[in-house]
Formats: C-alpha cells, sequence, structure tokens
C-alpha cells in the first residue's frame, strides 16, 4: 500500500520499530538454554542484522523503482521515506493492567531488563544505525533518549 499510485496511496512516511519482538520465544529456533550468557541471542543478533540487511535493500530499490515510476508518468510527489523509530526496553509489568506503570518509563533498572529481549535493545538499534550511514535518502534515524541506571551495563 504505501508503494500504490495515486489516488490510492498518498502516504510519504512509513514508520518502522526495530526488533521489539525479535526473541526467542517468537523465533525459537535460536533459543539455546545451554549458552548461560546468550540463550541464543547471539545468534538472533546475527540473524537480524542480515535480515535487516536484505529489507533495506530491498526497500530502497522499491522505493526507487517506485521514484522512476512517478517520473516517467510525470507524477510530482514529496519524496518518501522510511523512519527507523529504535526501540526502548520494556519492563515486565508493561501488559499488566492492575500493575502497568502510566506512560513511558524515563529510566531503567537491571531487573527490568532481563525478560524477553530487552537486555539486547540497544544492540537491534545499533544495527540500524549503523547500517544506515550507507543511505543518505530514503531512510531517516530516530532515536530514543534512554537513561540506564549505573548498575547495567551498557548493551
Amino acid at each position: 500500500m504505501f508503494l500504490s499510485s495515486l489516488p490510492e496511496a498518498n502516504y510519504r512516511s512509513m514508520v518502522f520499530a526495530t526488533g521489539g519482538h525479535w526473541t526467542v520465544g517468537t523465533i525459537p529456533v535460536f533459543k539455546n538454554d545451554s549458552d548461560l550468557e546468550t540463550q541464543g541471542y547471539g545468534e538472533m543478533l546475527r540473524f537480524y542484522e542480515m535480515a535487516m540487511e536484505f529489507w533495506t535493500d530491498k526497500a530502497t530499490s522499491m522505493l526507487e523503482q517506485a521514484k522512476d515510476y512517478d517520473r516517467e508518468r510525470g507524477i510530482v510527489r514529496k519524496e518518501r521515506q522510511i523512519i527507523v523509530r529504535g526501540y526502548g526496553p520494556g519492563h515486565a509489568d508493561c501488559n499488566d493492567p492492575d500493575r502497568r506503570m502510566g506512560g513511558p518509563v524515563m529510566e531503567f533498572q537491571k531487573e527490568m531488563f532481563e525478560p524477553w529481549n530487552w537486555k539486547w535493545i540497544l544492540r537491534y538499534n545499533k544495527v540500524f544505525q549503523v547500517r544506515l550511514i550507507f543511505y543518505l535518502s530514503p531512510w531517516r534515524y530516530l532515536g530514543l533518549l534512554i537513561i540506564l541506571s549505573e548498575n547495567i551495563e551498557e548493551a
């Protein structure tokens, strides 16, 4: 739909969030309980890097083809862009309506990083920060300010 012709689609921006649901629970082939340090997230991150390399190349190519299509037909529109939003770690109570912390959390404590892939989120974000250095357009990276408490090692 993002690349459909006018007037069906007149989208200029697609917003894409980094690796929030790339977990060993959602893609269990990477789960490795014998690896106490990473539990499989090291391999998951390498796969994520390859998948995002493929996806950014493919999406860039599709946007270039759409731009050529518009130009050939005399269609004038603002350049489309893809905004990559850096993901922020969650907290264990984010889905519990009785214990939900209202709004974004500005400081993360070590215990918030334990479930799911939150310990790895900064690394997932870095994949795009590094990858998008190669693309001046149509990509934009929107990083999030995350304050880590002193007792958390940088991911």
